[in-house]
């Protein structure tokens, strides 16, 4: 069984999709050699490959009137450890309350505002669906799948072909099938047409990076590859299951059978200067 139950509190499942997430950032540093610092103001980590969402900041509970030094010093700390940029998470414990505004100051943009934590309770929607003809989901274990699982990356989210390779690079440093979190392919016919990425950490498996091919979009392939996923985790022994989601995605994942937690995160991106 890779999740422990969690505590049905109210409190506590509205905060799952976080505390998911930050896990995953800690899970990066430990199998990366990288490093994580969690304090009472800010938590940090960095990690190799030189990507921005394997380094960040999560987590901020500063004074107002120190924001901007620790702004300052927390970028220090990235361009110490060579780090060309890195990304910021706000979350609703968010201090100071204008955050976002001193995170502009200082050359932070912003890259996604209010994105919505979900939770699914998996034992309360219905996993039984017929996959369309010919697909097959799977989780990646060959070098092979995973350079497939870096083009339908690449091609279904628009983006550059060295945030596809962070992962390839990452992935295989950790170790295929050994790394800590677990990506996912779809096929139809042999063809790649569909990837994502499970997490299992604070009890929960985490659903991030769900894509499919612009040319096999409208088929019900998103859905099907959604349900394979929260199938795995049933089978892996999780009661819950999370997922941060942009508002493009928000009604797509209710459909799935998450609810809202009311509960947003957006994130900014530090870049520096050649």
């Amino acid at each position: 069984m890779l999740c422990d139950i969690p505590t049905s509190n109210t409190d506590d499942v509205t905060r799952l999709p976080e505390e998911n997430f930050y896990a995953m950032f800690r899970s990066m540093a430990q199998a990366l050699a990288g490093e994580c610092e969690e304090g009472a103001q800010i938590s940090r980590f960095y990690s190799w490959p030189d990507n921005p969402i394997f380094k960040g900041v999560f987590r901020t509970r500063i004074a107002a009137e120190e924001a901007d030094s620790k702004i300052e010093e927390t970028i220090a700390w990235f361009k110490a450890r060579r780090a060309s940029s890195f990304f910021w998470w706000t979350d609703a414990e968010m201090q100071p309350s204008d955050m976002a505004d001193h995170l502009r100051a200082q050359g932070l943009f912003l890259m996604d505002k209010d994105s919505a934590a979900m939770v699914a309770e998996l034992d309360q929607i219905s996993l039984e669906d017929t996959p369309p003809s010919g697909l097959s989901v799977s989780l990646v274990e060959t070098e092979n799948e995973l350079l497939q699982w870096k083009q339908v990356f690449k091609y279904s989210f628009g983006a550059p072909d060295h945030a596809g390779q962070a992962w390839v690079e990452a992935t295989r440093v950790a170790g295929l099938g050994q790394a800590p979190w677990k990506l996912l392919l779809a096929t139809i016919h042999g063809k790649a047409i569909g990837s994502g990425l499970l997490f299992f950490g604070a009890g929960v498996a985490g659903l991030h990076g769900l894509a499919v091919l612009p040319a096999y979009r409208g088929r019900g392939l998103g859905r099907y590859l959604q349900l394979e996923r929260l199938r795995i985790a049933r089978e892996w022994g999780c009661r819950y299951a999370v997922t941060i989601v942009a508002p493009s995605a928000y009604t797509t994942t209710c459909r799935s059978g998450f609810r809202d937690t009311g509960r947003r995160l957006s994130c900014y991106l530090w870049v520096g200067r050649s």
